[in-house]
Order: C-alpha cells, then structure tokens, then sequence
C-alpha cells in the first residue's frame, strides 16, 4: 500500500490538551497512516480554529518533523502553539512519536505508535495507539485507536479515536470524511463524549507538497460550532 507520509500523528492537544479549546477532538489533529516509508523526511503545518459559541476564535498552530528510520520504524518530532482571542500565541505541547510497523492482517496493514507529551503548562502524558489502514483502488481509510495516561497519579486511561476515508477524485485531488472523537475512560467509559466530523479535501501541488482543507461540526453539545482545519506538508 501506499505510504502517507504527511498523515503523521494524532493530536497531542485534544488527548492531552491543557485547556479547554484543546480538548477539542481534532484539534490539531491527523488520522496516522500505518506504513513508514524508510529514508523519507515529512515536515508539516497544521493550522485548526474553532469558530461560534464560546470558544470561537481559539486556536492551535501545529508543526511537525519526522523522518523513516527504517522501512518499519519512524520517528516524529511536534510541536504545539496555542492562541487564545486577545492573548499572545504560547507554546503548549513537544512530543516524541515512535511508529513500528506490524505488518498486514488481510488487506488492513497494522501498526503501533508510542507517544510521550510534555506539557509546558500542566501535566506529561504517554500515549499508545493502533493505527489501521486499508487502500482498494482510489479509496483508502485510516483508523487510529488511542489510549492515553496523564501522568499525574492516579489517573485513568483515557481513549480516543480518529478516522480519515477519501477518495482520489483525480490523480491530485483526494476527497474525503474525517472523525475525532473521545471515548471516555477507564473510569466512565463512553460517559460524556465527544465527536467532532467533517469533509476535508487534500491537493498534491508538485512532486512533494499536499495541502489539505476542512471543517469539522460537533456531533453533540460543545462549546463551539465548528472548526476550520487547513495544513501544508512535505516529503522529501
């Protein structure tokens, strides 16, 4: 299958986010691909705002470094900026990411991804996910499974969920449907919830670069009515 190199990581900010806009799910997110592509160099921009009701205006500045150090095994280095309306834009989140691929089950190729967060303003926090992906013909579908640990003690473990399926409208135009959401905890599993989704088109520009457009609406009561969601990425 084909690697997505510029699909990199989920999101620090709406697993482990420090205030409230970041616990947004999607904010500053991507569903994972599950193939490394050995040698390759990803580098990624992703800028997502909340629009409407309370938390409107509020937003993260995301970038992105990885490398495939293998044919199996990827690193990734990130970073989060957050602004909030008549604040200064402050670093938040780094992180370190390691992708190891576990091969194919059937035509679904599998993979782990372990994360460790460093929060500037609260607490760090690990991250463990399985990360799936399927491709038949123009269409291909990500799906990362999270389970998350703030490492302040006594905690429980959070899990969340992201998923991208689009379609190769044209041999440089992907159209598709991305979720995010939350799952709840080891404590109140599937208890209070939440779900943001959207359409998102990405357009291959050249022989490396892919920009990418979306919106994403809540599925249930939030303090926002939706977010915009634009990203530039390269591979080299």
């Amino acid at each position: 299958m084909t690697a997505r190199p510029l699909a990199l990581t989920l999101t620090l900010a709406a697993i482990f986010g420090s205030s409230p806009a970041l616990a947004a799910p999607g904010l500053g997110a991507a569903a994972s691909g599950a193939n490394v592509e050995e040698g390759e160099i990803g580098v990624l921009a992703r800028w997502d705002r909340l629009v409407g009701d309370d938390l409107g205006g509020e937003d993260v500045l995301r970038g992105e470094l990885g490398y495939g150090v293998t044919d199996r095994f990827g690193i990734t280095l990130a970073a989060d900026f957050v602004r909030v309306p008549g604040e200064g834009r402050d670093a938040d989140a780094v992180a370190i990411e390691g992708v190891y691929e576990l091969g194919s089950l059937g035509s679904v190729d599998l993979a782990m991804k372990a994360e460790y967060v460093a929060v500037l303003h609260g607490t760090d926090a690990t991250a463990l996910s399985l990360l799936l992906e399927h491709e038949s013909g123009p269409v291909a579908v990500l799906v990362d499974l999270v389970a998350a640990n703030d490492l302040a003690g006594g905690e429980p473990v959070t899990f969340g969920y992201a998923v991208l399926a689009d379609y190769a409208a044209s041999e440089r135009l992907r159209l598709g449907f991305e979720a995010f959401g939350d799952l709840g905890s080891t404590g109140d599993f599937l208890v209070d919830d939440a779900h943001f989704a959207g359409p998102a088109a990405s357009l291959a520009i050249g022989d490396s670069l892919e920009a990418t457009l979306g919106f994403l609406v809540p599925l249930s009561d939030y303090e926002a009515d939706g977010m915009v969601r634009v990203s530039l990425g390269a591979a080299f």
